[in-house]
């Protein structure tokens, strides 16, 4: 069996690399300055690769929705137009006003009657009042679409 040869530095009090101060044993940080004596500060990694990774991934996502806007805005073939039949309103009814005469009546000898009733002319009323027809085709339904 053969023994371990001894470390000349283990007897030997840790020292600062910075300011040389002696180190207490299992002392990390320098208590005069500060300085990391036995902890060594890994720099930080390189973020290059990860950050051109979701940046690419992120236009592509960014140009499959455009792509996808641009597909359901072009396709003309499944949109119909719906026009809705015209409205009709219902008939008014409205009667012609007589013109204002100034003609003097004949006399004759009949005895005038007490009350009389106003004259209209029926020459120039519509018998039945009519409203203009327009032939509306149905309302067009739309397709049906298939859904998962």
């Amino acid at each position: 069996m053969t023994t371990p040869e001894p470390d000349p530095t283990a007897g030997a009090p840790a020292r600062c690399p910075r300011c040389t101060t002696p180190l207490e044993p299992g002392q990390d940080w320098c208590t005069n300055c500060g300085y990391a004596a036995t902890t060594r500060v890994v720099p930080p990694g390189n973020w290059r690769w990860p950050i051109i990774v979701v940046t690419v991934i992120f236009l592509l996502g960014l140009g499959g929705v455009a792509g996808a806007f641009v597909a359901a805005s072009g396709d003309a073939q499944h949109v119909t137009t719906t026009t809705l039949p015209a409205k009709t309103l219902p008939p008014t009814t409205t009667t012609p006003t007589a013109p204002a005469t100034t003609a003097k009546a004949p006399t004759t000898s009949a005895p005038t009657p007490t009350a009389t009733a106003p004259t209209t002319s029926t020459a120039a009323t519509p018998t039945t009042p009519t409203t203009p027809t327009t032939t509306a085709k149905p309302p067009a339904t739309a397709p049906k679409t298939k859904t998962d």
